[in-house]
């Protein structure tokens, strides 16, 4: 490669162009989608016993533990991912990306208990994490992201309004992220 001041105006386009490209690539490959919907999948599926034993005052302790010990985990598969990748730093939107969904769904979680009981709970909490999945989608430039997400949060939603258990809501909102977190895992496998 020349010097930088022997290169065009053109190489030097082309060049910052190319750079832009790679770190736009690197970036995106880093944001992997699978792992917060295979562990946030799972907590929701872990819930459900918990759920049928003893009800709503230890799910609420369950997430207020589960939730943070996750947002964690998420955060430290990131940043794992990002160095194999060859990046530094650290990125400050998804740790607040994490911590909001976490409080937000905590505290709309136990508004919408006061105001519908255990459905209105959850019904709640499935909005606002799938509001938190749209955000991690602009975030990551991957719209099926939150399309996917939506469309759970819609069936989930709708099984609440057939006045389904409440448990039957989060075992399709767990499975349904487990489904979407093992469908783009397998696509993130077969392009590597």
């Amino acid at each position: 490669m020349t010097l930088a001041s022997e290169l065009s105006p053109r190489q030097a386009d082309e060049t910052l162009a190319e750079l832009g490209g790679l770190r736009r690539r690197t970036r995106r490959a880093v944001g992997t989608l699978w792992f917060p919907l295979v562990l946030f999948g799972s907590l929701t599926l872990l819930e459900i016993p918990f759920e049928l034993a003893v009800g709503p005052p230890v799910i609420a302790f369950f997430w207020l533990v589960a939730g943070p010990v996750g947002s964690v985990l998420v955060g430290r598969h990131l940043r794992r991912e990002g160095r194999l990748r060859g990046m530094t730093g650290r990125p400050r939107a998804g740790g607040l990306l994490g911590a909001g969904i976490c409080v937000g769904c905590f505290l709309l979680g136990l508004v919408g208990g006061w105001a519908g009981g255990e459905r209105g709970a959850l019904a709640a909490a499935v909005v606002w994490v799938t509001v938190g999945y749209l955000v991690l989608a602009r975030l990551t430039g991957r719209p099926v992201l939150g399309t996917t997400m939506v469309a759970v949060a819609v069936v989930v939603l709708a099984l609440g309004a057939m006045s389904v258990p409440v448990w039957v809501m989060a075992l399709a909102f767990g499975t349904g992220q487990l489904a979407a977190g093992a469908a783009f895992r397998c696509r993130e496998a077969a392009t590597a």
